[in-house]
């Protein structure tokens, strides 16, 4: 019953051949960061064995939750911009977000303080933000619609086109570089915005979001101007309860589905055997191995410190020493016993100065006297995160990094108190008064708590020269078997960026079931021989990935020919459920690295389960469902394989794929009676026949009958394939070479059926080898020349 792509050949159904499945495989991932925590379902919805580690008391690296009295204090990320993303993690495995934690949306998503006394409330709908801005600068919001416009470009690009796409290959960057100097990749933020933007205030506002991971508005690339348009296109969001809720939604998640965590635990070094990463040995000397390691961590740390130099042959400490890395981070944590209700979720309060104060940041590496100050008071939109009658602060001020050989421990109390003075003369009156609470953590605090090489509070800086191929690669160019998903990975820092980077990992890893890709393609080639040629036209990811889809598909189709509804049935739960399956595993493989839906593997296990009770179909409708059940939906699946992202090319592959099972079933008429089964519908049919029927016809009335059904049904596939043929140039030319050749082929088999009625009526109509040659040949040329 296998068709578009796979059709059985006569030999099909002899010696059918078992491989033994291996279990699955063990991941370690050391980081329980986001963007871990993303990874490790990812790689468990791939059917992995997986172990988040890490040092600190709770999961959520630098989202930790720091209490002290009645106060909560979220210690790090606070802006939601793509909530989907994490929206995706959940529906991996059929679950809701909304069940385990909410969103509240922010509004104004931040308000800018000047130094001038001005301030601008950013947020809302795109006309609310144009008639703020000229409020401030009257005439200057049609050049933010400009900038909103250009963002969008950037966006569609940057974030739709290759933020979850894997940069480890050169040529991939290479494909890439004309539409980004297109989109002037190569200016910097402030400079694009300063293309749509005179005000100098303005300028500094929309300029400012390359800071929020770890870059330098006037080096950072203009490629981080996408987040205006992802801003404007998801809002801005806060979990209830604080960014430590989602983590504990995760963690929820994560624990719900098998993975295991490892708390308190500290990595020493990562365990090397013939050039590949095969496990962690702890700070206490414990060793454990692993299939694959996976570290959410900052990669100079790990490269520098967790591997020895003698696997090191790019990342050496010379080079690491020389890479641009980002600023470092002051954050005070404070409580008040009078609550504040005029200050807004996220203040960003703008000092004196800004391109002296990023040089002194980034060039000069010294602490200013002038700080430019990210304020977050989450009451703002949810109340329980402060204390009845009280508020809780967090404020942040990007300082040098420990390159600058500041003495934190003098330093930062005197930062602290040049904070809340600059707090205490604008935004928060009689700050001293009322404070209650306070502590603040520095770059120190970063380099030993969170592990990031020089302190640095984003890893290295978002320059052009470190941005896709030029970053840290996802896959490591050192070690086998290593990956990195996290800030200083691409694509980038963020909560968008650390989740988005768990997704290219998915594209990376190899599956979690080993299987062995030879003897995949010895059965594809003994058991689908039409397509044997066909396939060395494919090239050799392609070809190996439809070796194994083929030999899932294979294997479904012998468990329902052998009648193991069973096993059939167990597939199914598993599938629906979102647990690891030996055979669906290869499946959800190919899915994460190729695209594949699920929908498709749904409707063609449920169609071979219901053939399990006997077939016998009553209507056109019911025979045209079933042949999208085994068929149609072969063919959904090979289109992202054979690299067709065209949705409108989808009706034709189903089409195609419909079409050949139906000749199959006009072939196999007689057979099929043989088996108890009857895919003529009976609404054909004067009376409705049984399989003896089929089997003892003695008359040429009844053979005439079944003559004039076959060519009924083999007129609706010559309509299909017509519908196949025309979907042809959705394809690239290789593949519309096999998919083609498929077709045709197909449709000479239904050719000869109506040819010859009665000699293949108990007969299985086949193409000989040269007819074969004949329809490759034209094939060859239309797929060439047109």
């Amino acid at each position: 019953m296998i068709g578009p792509n796979f059709p059985e050949d006569s030999t099909s159904k002899q010696g059918k051949q078992n491989i033994t499945e291996p279990p699955s495989q063990k991941a370690i991932i050391v980081g329980a960061g986001f963007g871990g925590l993303a990874m490790g379902l990812r790689l468990r919805r791939l059917g992995y064995e997986v172990t988040i580690i890490d040092n600190n008391p709770m999961a959520g690296g630098r989202a930790q939750v720091y209490r002290k009295d009645a106060y909560k204090f979220d210690a790090g990320p606070t802006v939601i911009t793509a909530p989907f993303l994490f929206d995706e993690l959940f529906q991996l495995f059929g679950k809701d977000r909304k069940d385990y934690v909410e969103f509240l949306p922010v509004e104004p998503w931040y308000r800018f303080e000047f130094a001038d006394g001005e301030r601008l409330d950013y947020g809302g709908i795109l006309e609310d933000t144009i008639a703020e801005i000229n409020r401030v600068s009257p005439g200057e919001g049609s050049g933010y619609q400009s900038l909103v416009r250009f963002s969008k470009r950037i966006f569609q690009v940057g974030f739709e086109k290759l933020a979850d796409q894997p940069f480890h290959r050169f040529g991939v960057m290479l494909k890439q570089v004309p539409p980004l100097l297109a989109l002037k990749s190569y200016l910097s933020v402030y400079t694009l915005v300063s293309k749509f933007l005179k005000d100098d205030r303005l300028r500094r506002a929309f300029s400012i979001h390359p800071l929020l991971v770890g870059g330098n508005p006037m080096q950072t690339t203009s490629i981080y101007c996408l987040i205006h348009y992802l801003e404007r296109k998801w809002g801005i969001w806060f979990p209830k309860g604080g960014t430590g809720e989602l983590v504990k939604a995760l963690v929820k998640l994560s624990e719900e589905v098998g993975i295991k965590f490892e708390l308190n635990s500290q990595v020493e070094k990562v365990l090397v055997e013939n050039g590949r990463a095969c496990g962690i040995q702890f700070s206490n000397g414990e060793k454990r191995n692993s299939h694959l390691v996976a570290f959410d961590a900052d990669p100079p740390k790990v490269y520098r410190n967790l591997i020895d130099s003698s696997h090191r042959m790019k990342w050496t400490d010379s080079k690491l020493d020389n890479l641009s890395y980002s600023m470092g981070l002051f954050v005070w944590y404070f409580g008040t016993t009078r609550a504040y209700p005029d200050v807004q979720h996220h203040t960003i309060i703008m000092g004196e100065t800004f391109k002296e104060l990023l040089a002194e940041i980034y060039d000069q590496k010294v602490l200013s006297d002038d700080l430019s100050l990210y304020l977050h008071r989450p009451a703002a939109t949810d109340s329980t995160m402060a204390p009845e009658g009280g508020d809780a602060f967090y404020v942040l001020a990007p300082v040098p990094n420990k390159k600058a050989q500041v003495n934190w421990q003098e330093a930062g109390e005197k930062i602290r108190m040049q904070v809340q003075k600059q707090l205490q003369d604008s935004l928060l009156p009689r700050l001293d008064d009322y404070l209650d609470v306070s502590f603040f953590v520095t770059p120190d605090d970063f380099e030993d708590k969170f592990n990031t090489l020089w302190g640095s509070g984003f890893s290295i800086a978002p320059l052009f020269t470190q941005s896709a191929w030029f970053r840290f690669h996802n896959k490591s160019e050192e070690l086998e078997d290593l990956y990195f998903c996290g800030a200083g990975t691409h694509p980038g820092a963020g909560l968008p960026g650390v989740v988005s980077s768990a997704k290219v990992v998915e594209k990376l890893v190899p599956p979690s079931r080993a299987g062995d890709d030879a003897v995949f393609q010895q059965l594809f080639r003994s058991k689908s021989r039409t397509f044997s040629l066909a396939s060395f036209l494919l090239p050799k990811e392609r070809a190996e990935a439809i070796f194994r889809l083929y030999y899932v598909c294979r294997t479904l189709d012998d468990w329902a020919d052998e009648g193991q509804e069973h096993k059939l049935r167990n597939a199914m739960a598993c599938w629906t459920e979102h647990k690891p399956h030996p055979l669906l595993d290869h499946y959800r493989f190919l899915q994460a690295r190729w695209g594949l839906a699920s929908l498709p593997m749904t409707e063609l296990m449920a169609a071979m389960i219901q053939e399990q009770n006997g077939v016998a179909m009553k209507t056109e409708a019911e025979l045209l469902a079933y042949c999208h059940g085994v068929a149609g939906t072969i063919g959904l699946m090979t289109c992202p394989i054979f690299g067709v992202i065209d949705e409108k090319a989808l009706k034709h592959a189903d089409d195609l794929g419909i079409a050949m099972q139906l000749t199959n079933i006009c072939r196999d008429v007689f057979e099929d009676a043989k088996n108890g089964r009857i895919y003529l519908p009976a609404e054909y049919f004067k009376s409705t026949p049984s399989p003896s029927d089929i089997l003892q016809i003695n008359s040429n009335t009844d053979l005439n009958e079944i003559t004039s059904i076959k060519n009924r049904i083999l007129m609706e596939a010559d309509r299909r394939y017509t519908s196949g043929e025309q979907g042809i140039r959705y394809l690239p030319w290789r593949m519309r070479i096999v998919v083609r050749w498929a077709g045709r082929m197909y449709r000479e088999i239904g050719e000869v059926i109506q040819d010859n009625p009665e000699l293949y009526h108990d007969k299985r109509a086949v193409v000989g080898g040269l007819k074969k040659l004949g329809i490759l040949i034209p094939c060859l040329i239309k797929s060439i020349f047109n």
